[in-house]
C-alpha cells in the first residue's frame, strides 16, 4: 500500500504594497546609504521584499498595484529624483557586425550566435543584441534581417538550426530532378535532397505539412505532386458511403452478435479497411464523408445502437445557469460555512451534478 503523499504547505501572501509603504521604505534606505533604492540594491531592511520584486509589482500589477509604474518614476514624482538617462549607443552597420564575426571566428574557429555573449571589439555589445538590432532595425540598421541571415548571405554559414525559405517551385524542381535521375517521385523516406546541401525530403514534407519556409500550410509532398505533376501514390481508396457502412455493420452484426467498434479490427468486405480507419474518415470527412462524425455516434444516428449503452457512463448534463442563481448559491454557502467559496470548494450542497469548479469552468468559457 503506498503512502499518501505529504500536501506542500501554501506559502503565505505576500501583503497588498502601497506607495506609503515603499516611500518609508526608500527613505529608511537612502538615510542608512545616501543613496535611493534601485532594483540591485538586494532586500527592502528585515522584510522578505527585495527592491527587483517591488520594481516587478509596480511594473505588471502585483500585490495591490495598478501596473504601469516603476521604482524610479516612484522616486522621481514623490522624492524628486532625476531619472536615469539611457546612454547613446554607438551605430551598427552590416560591415561592422561581419567584422567582429571575423575577428570571433579567428579567434575560435567557430561563427558566433544569439548566445555567445558579449562582443571581445564592443565589450558594451552582446551578439544577442546585435541580433535583435538586425531584426528590429536598431541602431541605424534597416531592420527585417538578422545575425545568422547575415552570415549565411555573406560567409556562406549553413546553421543547423536555421533553413533558408522554401517555395513550391523550387520543390517541383527538384523533385523533377529526382525523377529524372530515379524514374520515381520522390516521397518523405526519401532521404536527402541529391545536390543541395542542408535538405531532406523528410524536413521538405514536415514544411509543408506545417506551413513553416514560407510554404502555404495544408499540403504534404504526396499531395504536392499529385497537384502539379499528375503522380497518385498507391492506388485510389473508394468512397464511402453511408449505406455501405451500413451492410458492413450489419454484417458485422450476424457474424459477432455486436456491433462493431473502433477496436474490432478488419472489415472483410473491404480488403485493407479496418473499422479505425473507418471512424477517422468519418471524423476528418475523408473518402467522401462530411466529416465531423465518429463510428459510435454513426451507429447510433441510424439505429444500430440505443441512445445509452448498458454500463457506460454518460456526462450529466447541465441546466443554465445565470449570475443571480450563482450569487444565491454563494450567499447560502456564506451562511453556513462563515466564508466565500473558491474553486476547490467542491460539490455545490443541494444542487446536483454541480460543484464550484464546474461553475468556474462555465463563468470563464461562457
Amino acid at each position: 500500500m503506498s503512502r499518501p503523499q505529504k500536501r506542500k504547505p501554501k506559502q503565505p501572501r505576500r501583503p497588498r504594497l502601497s506607495i506609503g509603504y515603499i516611500l518609508a521604505a526608500a527613505d529608511e534606505h537612502h538615510g542608512r546609504t545616501g543613496r535611493w533604492p534601485s532594483i540591485c540594491c538586494g532586500p527592502v531592511g528585515h522584510t522578505p521584499d527585495t527592491w527587483a520584486s517591488i520594481d516587478a509589482a509596480l511594473r505588471y500589477g502585483y500585490r495591490g498595484c495598478s501596473g504601469g509604474d516603476a521604482l524610479p518614476k516612484i522616486l522621481h514624482r514623490h522624492r524628486g529624483r532625476p531619472l536615469p538617462r539611457p546612454r547613446p549607443r554607438p551605430r551598427l552597420t552590416v560591415r561592422k557586425v561581419l567584422a567582429w564575426a571575423d575577428a570571433f571566428h579567428r579567434r575560435t574557429g567557430q561563427w558566433p550566435t544569439q548566445k555567445t555573449g558579449r562582443v571581445a571589439e564592443s565589450p558594451p555589445d552582446t551578439w544577442q543584441g546585435v541580433d535583435y538590432a538586425l531584426r528590429l532595425g536598431l541602431r541605424g540598421l534597416p531592420g527585417g534581417d538578422s545575425l545568422p541571415r547575415v552570415l549565411i548571405r555573406y560567409r556562406h554559414v549553413l546553421r543547423a538550426n536555421y533553413r533558408p525559405r522554401l517555395t513550391i517551385e523550387q520543390i517541383l524542381a527538384w523533385a523533377d530532378r529526382h525523377h529524372a535521375r530515379t524514374g520515381r517521385w520522390p516521397s518523405f523516406e526519401s532521404g536527402p535532397v541529391r545536390g543541395v546541401r542542408g535538405e531532406r525530403w523528410p524536413t521538405i514534407h514536415q514544411a509543408l505539412v506545417n506551413g513553416g519556409r514560407g510554404l502555404p500550410c495544408g499540403y504534404t509532398l504526396a499531395t504536392l505532386l499529385q497537384r502539379y505533376r499528375g503522380h497518385l501514390y498507391g492506388r485510389a481508396r473508394p468512397r464511402f458511403t453511408e449505406t455501405t457502412l451500413l451492410a458492413w455493420a450489419d454484417a458485422h452484426f450476424r457474424r459477432h452478435g455486436f456491433q462493431p467498434s473502433v477496436n474490432s479490427g478488419p472489415i472483410p468486405e473491404s480488403a485493407g479497411d479496418t473499422w479505425r480507419r473507418v471512424d477517422g474518415a468519418l471524423n476528418k470527412g475523408q473518402r467522401g464523408l462530411p466529416g465531423g462524425d465518429t463510428l459510435f455516434r454513426f451507429l447510433i444516428r441510424n439505429g444500430r445502437l440505443p441512445n445509452k449503452v448498458p454500463g457506460k457512463r454518460h456526462p450529466p448534463r447541465h441546466t443554465k445557469l445565470s449570475i443571480p442563481q450563482i450569487l444565491a448559491w454563494a450567499d447560502e454557502f456564506h451562511r453556513r460555512r462563515g466564508r466565500w467559496p473558491r474553486l476547490d470548494s467542491g460539490p455545490i450542497d443541494g444542487v446536483r451534478d454541480e460543484s464550484w469548479q464546474s461553475v468556474d469552468w462555465a463563468l470563464r468559457d461562457g
